[in-house]
C-alpha cells in the first residue's frame, strides 16, 4: 500500500474491529474458483461487522448473523460514493493486495509446463513428465521456472555428448559448459543429466570408480 486509505474508506470498513471481517472478504476474493465474484455470503457475523456490511449494501443496520453481498451493487456504491472502484480495490487499499490463489497457481502450473514443452531432448522431457522428474527439477531450480529452464537446457547440452567414451567427466564439463567441475557430484546439471541416464542405462562413471550423485539441495543456480 501507498499511503494512507481515505477517511470516508477507513470510516466505513478500516479499524481493529473489523479486521477480522476484512480479513474473511479477502478470502473469498483469495479462494474464489474465478478472479471475479458475483456474491459473498458472510456468516458469524458481528454486530459491528454488520452494520458495515450494511452500511455498504445500503440496508437498515438490523442485526443477524449472516448476510449475503451482492458484489456488483457494493462496488457500484462505492464507485458512485468516490470511494474506490470496487469491494476488492477498498480492501486492497486497506490491507494490501489481494493474490487470487487459482489463478496463481494456473500461471505457475503455465510456465512449468512451458519448461517441459521447450525440452528439445525426447528423453528429457519424458523425465520431467513424470512426478519424479518434475519434483526433481524443482527441487535444484529451487522452485524457479527460469532457473529450471537454464539447467534444463545445460543438460541437454551434455546429453547431446552422450556416451562420451574415452573422455573424463571433467573434460566433458569443460568442453561442453566451459566449466571442468560443472559435472561434479552435487551440481545440478549432473543430477539431472544422471536422472535422465538411468531411464535406459546404467549410471555414469566418473574418473576412477566414482559414480554422480545426485545433491541433496541445489545446483548450478
Amino acid at each position: 500500500m501507498s499511503g494512507q486509505p481515505d477517511v470516508p474508506l477507513q470510516r466505513l470498513l478500516g479499524g481493529d474491529h473489523l479486521a477480522s471481517l476484512r480479513r474473511r472478504l479477502r478470502q473469498r476474493f483469495e479462494r474464489a474458483p474465478l478472479e471475479t465474484i458475483d456474491h459473498i455470503r458472510i456468516d458469524e457475523l458481528g454486530v459491528e461487522e454488520h452494520a458495515a456490511l450494511a452500511g455498504l449494501l445500503g440496508r437498515a443496520p438490523r442485526h443477524s448473523k449472516s448476510l449475503r453481498i451482492d458484489v456488483h451493487a457494493v462496488d457500484a456504491a462505492l464507485q458512485h460514493a468516490g470511494i474506490a472502484s470496487s469491494l476488492r480495490d477498498a480492501l486492497e487499499k486497506l490491507d494490501g493486495p489481494i493474490i487470487h490463489l487459482a489463478g496463481t497457481r494456473l500461471r505457475t502450473q503455465t510456465l512449468w509446463t512451458g519448461v517441459i514443452e521447450g525440452c528439445g531432448d525426447s528423453r528429457l522431457a519424458s523425465l520431467l513428465r513424470t512426478p519424479t522428474g518434475i519434483g526433481l527439477i524443482k527441487r535444484l531450480a529451487r522452485q524457479d521456472p527460469e532457473a529450471a529452464a537454464q539447467l534444463c537446457h545445460r543438460a541437454e547440452e551434455v546429453l547431446r555428448r552422450l556416451p562420451a567414451d574415452g573422455i573424463t567427466r571433467s573434460q566433458l564439463a569443460a568442453d561442453v559448459l566451459g566449466d571442468a567441475h560443472a559435472l561434479d557430484n552435487g551440481r545440478g546439471t549432473a543430477a539431472l543429466v544422471l536422472a535422465v541416464w538411468r531411464q535406459g542405462t546404467s549410471p555414469i562413471a566418473d574418473e576412477g570408480s566414482e559414480r554422480l550423485t545426485e545433491p541433496k539441495d541445489d545446483p548450478d543456480a
